[in-house]
């Protein structure tokens, strides 16, 4: 690895940690054990490739079948949907925090996602936009950012 791909690195880091201490729900004291263990393991191992609600279920010792309901009263989204809105909300702060473009199938790996297929359909029901399109979008918007300087 040269020096310009460990300084990414350590800007695509710095990006994670941030999102991660701004927009991840953290719970309550008084929330129910088997919520706050699950949303704990969510946001210990967003990024993960494989994590399922399957899985969450297993680690955290939940037997409930009401458990997405509950979850969902707490937090306001299912387990499936936290995962999903949390990793590609931080797709999003690495693309605008980012001065160069990336790929499609970089940036979908680097969230968790094994498929990039699986990450455009997850990023388009969660913007309203492909990942390509977005990036445009960006694009467009800071070319007319400059211009107008």
């Amino acid at each position: 690895m040269n020096a310009t791909n460990l300084g990414e690195r350590h800007v695509i880091d710095a990006i994670k940690q941030h999102y991660c201490r701004v927009s991840l729900i953290h719970g309550s004291e008084s929330w129910p054990a088997d919520v706050s263990r699950a949303l704990a393991f969510l946001n210990g191992h967003l990024f993960e490739f494989g994590l399922s609600v399957h899985q969450l279920r297993g680690q955290c010792r939940i037997h409930q079948n009401n458990f997405s309901m509950k979850f969902r009263f707490f937090t306001g989204t299912s387990p499936s949907e936290y995962l999903r809105n949390h990793r590609i909300g931080c797709s999003v702060t690495i693309m605008e925090g980012l001065n160069e473009p990336v790929s499609v199938t970089w940036l979908a790996y680097e969230v968790g996602y094994e498929h990039p297929s699986t990450f455009c359909m997850a990023f388009k029901k969660v913007t309203g936009l492909t990942p390509q399109k977005y990036k445009a979008e960006l694009k467009k918007n800071k070319n007319s950012f400059v211009k107008t300087r």
